[in-house]
This record gives structure tokens, C-alpha cells and sequence, in this order.
């Protein structure tokens, strides 16, 4: 008789929050006598923030709250914003305060959280507007400070209108905004080369331990690894030593990377090769020279952790070299790693097509890697996305540049229309069918009848205006060992009763009555078959329809 199962008590009571755990807002005259916040750790090298300016005015109780708002932030209250961010908004509220000021002493009043509301963000929009710079840099002034504002009309500090033409916050104050943003561009193949051949140049240096730890050579280690990995810039400057994870295979490690504004972590695959040193081009599972390195990188600085444990085991530390800190120990900051690439560049000769001087960064190498990930996958724009840790529409919106053979195809494809529209004959290439050009184009026998265009490929060997001569015998063995290969791919009962029928035909209604009438030569016959069983015609080698460059 088996035992009988004993089941324990569980404690479903709501526990009680400690009152000590909550944010308490300081009063308005503590913050006047302390306007100093200072921040959390953090990877910029920033200390703390200063809201004594604005203090002592006619708008301090606007000043209060903004104020009150960033603690509460840098507290984890209201909304999960890293340091990086909250320190983006405060810039943004500087200039939202440095209006307000402005405003308060235009009408000789003092300001009020209540009089924030729709006038007020739409004249200082167009205070912003007023001061010049790219319209992008101030619709993100404006989304740090709408940032700010909605959790203060949650908590009912200031009126938010949600409905109606008098609603606080305008629909779209920018538009058309993301049209003027002209992202990066990923690096030509002859770019790409000399850029990672300088790279592998100036990295050479971490491999002798009498070399000094310097801002330059940490960076282009640095570099090395975002050119193969695709990474953004802040999960490799918070790379720590315990990046490198075990994987299921042998010789194979996780590269384990935290993404702060997903709040989760990001794998790439690195392979150790211990066959000899040995590069890669970018794909998602990289060679054993970056794994190397980056155990190189550890390694180096491993002292350097042990005595500074407030870097928070990152690995990115170097010896400084500037005059006024020499010798101290800094924490890797993008100035130094832009000022590193731009050393690189004038070092090593690096130019563009132009002439110009090469530039480089770390979004470049995102991108280029992109792009070589989505040629080496074939346009598989999920693996892709998988890849750089996106989704598949910020990839294909952000990411993915038209190649030379799309826009050879897109070209081709405006001079078919340029073509149609001169000659009065607008979609007369869409009325022949894809298979045989047939001058029937519709679904019915009679063709003066309207009809949809044919596509009934399958039933071409049945239809009296097909008509096959030797020069369609390779597209035709195409057809032909694709309906075959469809045998893999869909059931038995289903291949029997829709595609078996159509290689017999050919076999016998066309080859051999073809081979009988003398219209084909029996060597005819063999090489095209050859060809379309090694290199099958575009149309039958992709399940995608191609376009009319391909088809014709």
C-alpha cells in the first residue's frame, strides 16, 4: 500500500511593508538648503546633478517637484528608468525650467505646478524651436520632459487633460521628425577590411604583459569585440568577468551581456578555436580569437578589479595617462573610446570613398554586422532580429540597408514602368504568365473574356497555348525537379492527387514527343536537365515569388 501524501501549510498572508523601505519627499526648504542630487554608481562618470540655479525665484515650486520627480527616479519609484536616462531627463528639464523662468519674469508672476498645461508645452515647444539645432534633438527634449510630467499627473501634482482639443500633451508635436534623422550606414566591404585590419593591428599589444594598460588599447579591444558581436555600446562597457558562460558543446562559451533598457540578458555564441589564431566575418557564432581576447582583457585587468571593487567587476579599466590624473585608475567612458577611434583613423589612413576620413563608432559595426548576418542568412530577417536581440520590425526599420542587388532589381523595375508609361501599354508585362509567357493571360480559353492573369502553372501542360521550344527546356527541368522536391514537403495522399501526374507528362507528352518530331536533340535535352538539377531557374529555386528581372 503506497504512503499517503502529506501536504504542508502555506502562509498566504499579505507580509507588511517596511515604512522604512518607502520614499519620503523631502520638504521644499530642505532641497533649497541641499540642491544637490547626487547619483547612483554609474558607468559615465557622473557624480551629481544641481537644481541651486533655479532655486530662489518665481518658480521654485516648479523646481520642487521636478526636483522631487528625479529622486524619486534615481529612488525606483514611479518608473523604472536607469541612471543614464534619469540623467538625460534632468538635461531636458534644465532647459523646461530655464523657460519657465523666462515666462515667470515675461508676465511678472510666480509660476505653479498649475500652470503647467497645454499653453505652457506649446510655448516652450516653440522655445525650443526658437533656439535653433536639429528638430530630433528637441522632440527628444521634449519626451524627457513628457517623461518627467506624467508620473506628476498620476500622482495629481499637476492637471493632465487626456481628451479634447485642450489636452495636456499635443498628439505629435514633431512631425515628420523621423524622416530628418540620418542614422548610420553600415561599412562598405573594402571599409570593413581596413577597418579590422587596423583593429588587429592596434590590439596586438594586450598580448604582452609589459605594455601598459591605456585608454587606447582597452578601446580597441573594446571595438574588436562590438565589430563581431554587434553589440550596443553600454553592455560591452558593463561587460564583467563572469561574461563568459559554459555552452552544451564543447570549445563553445556564452557571451552573457545585460541590456538595461530590456532588463534582461543577451546571449551570442563564441567558439574557441585553439587551432591558431584565426579571424571571422560577422555572424552569430564567433571564432575563437574574440573569446580569447576577451579572457586576454580579463585577465589583464584582474588587479586592477581586485583593488577598485566600486567599478563593479568590470573589466574595462586601464591606467590613465592624462597630466592632471596619471597613473589613477579610470573606468572605460565613451570620450575615450570616441577619442580612440578617431586615433585609429588618422593613425592607420582610414578613408571613405570620398577621401574622407573613415568614419567609425560602435553603431557602424552594429549595423555592418546586420547586414552581413542577413546576407549569410539568406534575407532571414527573424534570425536576424535574433541576432542583435530585437524585434523584427525595429530591425527591418533600423538596421537592414538595401543592397546593391535590390536596388539593381528596383531600377530595372522603374524602367519596366518608365517603359509602359511612354509606349501608352501600362501592365502589359504583367500579361503574360510567369511560366510560359503565354499570350493568353487569362483563366478562360477565349481571350477577349476579362478575366484575373492565369496563374494555374500546374495545369500549363494541359493548356492548347503552351507551347515549348528547346530554349524553355532548362526552364522546364526546373519546373520539373521542383514539383519532385515537393515530395518532402507535403503529404503523400496530397502529392498523388495534385502533382504526381504533372513529371509524367512531361516525360512523356513533351520530352519524348519532343525527342520524336525531332524539334529537340537528344543532347539538348541532357544539358538542360543537368543545369536545372544543379542550378534551377530563379523562379523554381525560391518559394518567394522574384521579381520581373528574375523571372524574364
Amino acid at each position: 500500500m503506497g504512503r499517503k501524501k502529506k501536504f504542508s501549510t502555506t502562509d498566504i498572508s499579505i507580509p507588511e511593508i517596511d515604512g522604512s523601505l518607502k520614499f519620503k519627499n523631502p520638504s521644499i526648504q530642505e532641497l533649497i538648503a541641499n540642491p544637490i542630487v547626487e547619483i547612483p554608481p554609474n558607468t559615465f562618470q557622473r557624480a551629481s546633478l544641481s537644481f541651486a540655479e533655479w532655486y530662489g525665484g518665481k518658480i521654485d515650486a516648479i523646481t520642487y517637484i521636478c526636483h522631487v520627480q528625479i529622486l524619486r527616479f534615481f529612488a525606483k519609484q514611479d518608473k523604472e528608468l536607469e541612471v543614464y536616462t534619469v540623467c538625460s531627463v534632468y538635461t531636458s528639464i534644465t532647459r523646461m525650467l530655464d523657460f519657465a523662468a523666462l515666462r515667470a519674469n515675461a508676465l511678472d508672476s510666480i509660476l505653479t505646478p498649475q500652470d503647467i498645461n497645454r499653453q505652457f508645452l506649446d510655448e516652450f515647444i516653440r522655445h525650443l524651436s526658437s533656439h535653433g539645432g536639429a528638430i530630433t534633438s528637441h522632440r527628444n527634449h521634449y519626451a524627457h520632459v513628457k517623461c518627467l510630467l506624467v508620473p506628476l499627473g498620476r500622482r495629481g501634482i499637476i492637471e493632465v487633460v487626456t481628451h479634447g482639443k485642450d489636452k495636456t500633451f499635443p498628439t505629435n508635436p514633431f512631425p515628420n521628425s523621423n524622416k530628418l534623422q540620418q542614422g548610420e550606414t553600415p561599412l562598405t566591404n573594402k571599409e570593413k577590411k581596413a577597418a579590422i585590419k587596423a583593429l588587429r593591428a592596434a590590439i596586438l599589444p594586450i598580448w604582452d604583459l609589459h605594455q601598459p594598460l591605456t585608454s587606447d588599447l582597452i578601446s580597441y579591444c573594446l571595438l574588436v569585440v562590438a565589430f563581431h558581436t554587434g553589440r550596443n555600446t553600454t553592455p560591452l562597457r558593463e561587460m564583467t568577468s563572469d561574461c563568459l558562460r559554459p555552452h552544451p558543446k564543447d570549445n563553445t562559451y556564452f557571451l552573457s551581456l545585460w541590456k538595461n533598457r530590456g532588463h534582461n540578458t543577451s546571449k551570442i555564441i563564441l567558439q574557441s578555436n585553439n587551432d591558431g589564431e584565426g579571424g571571422t566575418e560577422s555572424t552569430t557564432s564567433i571564432r575563437f580569437s574574440v573569446e580569447r581576447l576577451i579572457r586576454q582583457v580579463i585577465f589583464r585587468t584582474a588587479l586592477l578589479r581586485n583593488q577598485h571593487p566600486e567599478f563593479d567587476d568590470c573589466i574595462w579599466l586601464y591606467h590613465s595617462q592624462e597630466y592632471q590624473t596619471v597613473g589613477t585608475v579610470k573606468r572605460l567612458s565613451p570620450r575615450a573610446i570616441s577619442s580612440a577611434t578617431t586615433k585609429l583613423v588618422s593613425t592607420h589612413g582610414l578613408t571613405d570613398a570620398n577621401g574622407d576620413p573613415l568614419r567609425l563608432n560602435i553603431s557602424r559595426f552594429r549595423k555592418t554586422f546586420a547586414n552581413r548576418v542577413y546576407e549569410i542568412l539568406d534575407g532571414d530577417i527573424y534570425g536576424v532580429a535574433s541576432a542583435l536581440g530585437n524585434t523584427a520590425r525595429v530591425t527591418d526599420t533600423n538596421y537592414l540597408a538595401a543592397s546593391l542587388e535590390s536596388k539593381k532589381k528596383w531600377r530595372f523595375m522603374g524602367e519596366i514602368l518608365v517603359s509602359e508609361l511612354l509606349t501608352k501599354t501600362i501592365g502589359a508585362t504583367y500579361h503574360q504568365t510567369p511560366v510560359a509567357k503565354c499570350s493568353n493571360g487569362s483563366n478562360t480559353p477565349d481571350p477577349n473574356e476579362k478575366q484575373g492573369l492565369c496563374t494555374s502553372f500546374l495545369n500549363c501542360l494541359r493548356c492548347r497555348h503552351f507551347v515549348i521550344t528547346a530554349e524553355d527546356l532548362y526552364k522546364l527541368f526546373s519546373f520539373y525537379f521542383r514539383i519532385y522536391s515537393e515530395r518532402n514537403i507535403i503529404s503523400k495522399h496530397r502529392w498523388e492527387k495534385e502533382l504526381s501526374h504533372i513529371p509524367r507528362l512531361i516525360d512523356i507528352y513533351v520530352i519524348a514527343e519532343g525527342l520524336r518530331r525531332g524539334i529537340f536533340k537528344q543532347q539538348q535535352v541532357d544539358d538542360a536537365k543537368a543545369l536545372a538539377h544543379k542550378n534551377p531557374h530563379p523562379f523554381w529555386s525560391a518559394d518567394t515569388i522574384p521579381t520581373l528581372e528574375v523571372i524574364a
